[in-house]
């Protein structure tokens, strides 16, 4: 598989080199497979060449040529130097000229016979001057590109592509270039001139233009892109640089090819655009070796990128302060500087793939024909191949790469995303188990991250006590062991009624559940009658097994509380702090007393919103533990046997009068009331426990009466 993976990536990689070349050779490549015809001592003869079929072609090869003469301007004056190659500089041409310089100004000539009975429009296609000019073709002025003169006062450079129509005459042109150049230090015919069909001329010409605005919309967008990234996460310094890069990119296609911002703007200070060319093209080395060492810092040791961005700003800042025609001269030696760059760049990538760096082959390759591209540039700007400029090709299947390896990597954090999410719900979910998400959200809390000691707020609510009755004396009886799996099994019926009616588990308090219930009074009776329920079912699968049945008391309060975390900054734990809280645990105490296993307060009926929908009964006031007066308390009827819950509501009213009498200690007429409960119901423990008190109280005072 790893295997196939590599074959893969090799056969796109060569895949791409063959698209490269064949896109490398395209510029100088006609329609046909004729031969181009060079021009030889100043002529040129075309006559058998058909532009429809045979296409555009370079009028590369010998013109004549005339040093410090405007032959079109000054017939009178010609006199033929010498012949010259063009494209070319004119610096080693002209004996006795200032080689560090190359100031001056003279006229190129050819004599081009072309078909003489052809009817097709032809077009002529200048790229640059060096760098200011004129073309005349049959005495005519077709094209200009600046203001070429014999002084440099009067001299404006311009660099600006055109094309214009030719009209030959009987089949002949005379094509005249007066070129002037005081401001850089290369001067001449230094690009190709073409002749083609209009269509040809004009596709030609678009072509490149619309290829420099797809260009320049794609680096557009990834160079906004990696700055909202950057905007987004700061500490990724690898998209600022890249951002960078890109928007130093795009001037130098804006400044080269088509020259798209001097199409725009004609009137552009030449020194000012070329400056920016430089800079465009001096800047970008910087923050590529900042963005590669940003993503492979291993390879990428500090030394160097601390020597290439030296390097690389000190021959920015001698464009910014020296004029064209001395800092152009740097160039030379900055391609060198790069070419030792781009080496070393590509042995760290090597490194990079060796140690299987995540994105090191995409970047490998994006980088490998960036790198081609610069170099066919620098030999074509140094005279040596007649290519054309491929940087922004290079630079195009270089952004496709780093396009690609972006996505993978971005996949891949995206997957680690959704895992960290998945991890961290898992975690969330884990963590609510200890505390419950309820409670977080009562704190106005998303995740337990949030929590911090002190977060706090108060809250009506109601609270349910739930024990089980006689369970140290259960426990003594299991091991350990049993003790877990029994109170687990309890609680494993206990919990999922509490959620079911919209309540919460606060704690568990040894084999106590205490729980909140935000919302209504009703959920809390609800929850603590299903309790009882889903006991007794519990209940007889215990006595079928041979255990003895186990019983609850529930005590319900409800009142204002106060939620929130306690503790310190190594320990935090979140609880409810009320007197609500305290009442709940006392009068659940007070049902093993009373007998009766659902005791809630006074406040609990009072605040029902339905008092009928539920089966109730005063069973009396009781003193509780931090409270100077009785509290009353009721018993609610529910989640016991039919037939018992039967006798309790048919004798509800006999009852409360018994417990009335009780309180006001007429005890003839409570144990008068009492008996008639116990006659119809013998098992109501609250009544017996009424009863055994009537009857020690009764028996205390015959005897304290029979003392005294």
């Amino acid at each position: 598989m790893k295997f196939l993976k590599i074959l893969s990536t090799l056969k796109l990689f060569f895949l791409l080199i063959i698209l490269f070349l064949i896109s490398f050779l395209h510029c100088s490549k006609s329609n046909t497979n004729k031969i181009s015809p060079m021009s030889n001592k100043g002529v040129l003869d075309l006559s058998d060449w058909n532009f429809s079929k045979d296409g555009v072609i370079k009028l590369d090869g010998e013109w004549s040529f005339f040093w410090n003469q405007f032959i079109q301007k000054e017939p009178e004056s010609k006199n033929l130097t010498k012949f010259v190659s063009v494209p070319s500089l004119w610096n080693d041409t002209v004996d006795g000229i200032d080689s560090t310089k190359a100031f001056g100004f003279a006229s190129y000539q050819l004599l081009v016979t072309v078909e003489a009975d052809s009817k097709e429009k032809l077009y002529l296609h200048l790229q640059d001057f060096g760098t200011s000019g004129i073309i005349y073709v049959n005495g005519e002025k077709i094209l200009q590109a600046g203001i070429s003169s014999k002084t440099k006062e009067q001299t404006i450079p311009q660099f600006l592509p055109a094309y214009a129509e030719i009209k030959p005459k009987d089949g002949k042109l005379e094509i005249i270039a007066e070129v002037a150049n005081f401001s850089h230090h290369k001067g001449g015919l230094w690009e190709s001139i073409r002749i083609g069909n209009e269509q040809d001329i004009k596709l030609y010409s678009s072509s490149r233009a619309y290829t420099d605005i797809f260009l320049t919309g794609s680096i557009i967008i990834m160079g906004l892109y990696h700055f909202g990234l950057f905007s987004l996460r700061r500490k990724d310094k690898s998209s600022l640089y890249f951002g960078m890069f890109c928007f130093l990119i795009l001037f130098r296609i804006l400044m080269t090819g088509e020259r798209l911002l001097i199409q725009f703007i004609p009137n552009l200070n030449w020194e000012i655009g070329n400056k920016i060319e430089y800079l465009s093209m001096y800047l970008t080395v910087p923050f590529f070796v900042l963005f590669l060492s940003s993503i492979f810092p291993e390879e990428n040791k500090k030394i160097f990128v601390k020597f290439s961005v030296l390097v690389t700003f000190a021959y920015s800042f001698l464009v910014i302060i020296l004029p064209s025609y001395l800092f152009t001269r740097t160039l030379l030696s900055y391609e060198i500087v790069f070419l030792g760059l781009a080496i070393t760049i590509m042995i760290n990538l090597g490194f990079a793939i060796f140690h299987k760096r995540e994105g090191a082959k995409a970047s490998f390759i994006g980088i490998f024909f960036l790198i081609l591209a610069t170099v066919n540039d620098i030999l074509h700007s140094q005279m040596i191949v007649n290519t054309g400029y491929y940087i922004p090709t290079g630079i195009f299947v270089f952004i496709f790469f780093q396009s690609y390896m972006l996505s993978v990597k971005f996949s891949k954090a995206f997957l680690n995303v959704e895992k960290l999410s998945s991890d961290l719900q898992t975690t969330n979910s884990a963590y609510s188990k200890f505390v419950p998400m309820e409670f977080l959200r009562y704190l106005n809390k998303n995740s337990i991250l949030d929590i911090s000691l002190g977060d706090q707020v108060q809250k009506e609510m109601t609270v349910l006590f739930v024990d089980i009755r006689s369970f140290t004396k259960l426990s003594s009886m299991m091991s350990p062991k049993d003790n877990f799996n029994f109170l687990n099994s309890y609680l494993k019926i206990v919990g999922p009624v509490i959620r079911q009616n919209h309540g919460f588990i606060d704690k568990f308090i040894g084999d106590a559940v205490m729980a909140l219930f935000p919302d209504n009074i009703e959920n809390s009776i609800d929850a603590a009658i299903s309790i009882r329920i889903e006991l007794a079912k519990m209940n007889q699968k215990r006595v079928s097994k041979g255990y003895g049945a186990i019983e609850v008391g529930i005590g319900i309060h409800t009142g204002s509380l106060m939620l929130g975390i306690i503790g310190e900054n190594q320990r935090l734990e979140g609880t409810v702090i009320s007197d609500a809280v305290n009442l709940a645990s006392r009068i659940e105490g007070l049902s093993a007393e009373f007998g009766a296993p659902i005791i809630v307060t006074e406040t609990v009926i009072q605040r029902l919103k339905n008092k009928n929908a539920y089966k109730y009964r005063f069973i009396g006031g009781a003193k509780v533990k931090g409270k100077s007066e009785e509290v009353k308390v009721f018993e609610i009827l529910g989640g016991e046997g039919s037939e018992v819950l039967e006798k309790k509501i048919k004798t509800v009213a006999i009852f409360e009068e018994a417990i009335s009498y009780y309180h006001e200690k007429k005890i003839k007429s409570f144990f008068s009331a009492i008996e008639k409960v116990l006659a119809e119901n013998p098992e109501d423990k609250t009544a017996k426990y009424y009863f055994d008190n009537a009857k020690n109280l009764s028996e205390r005072r015959k005897i304290s009466q029979s003392g005294a």
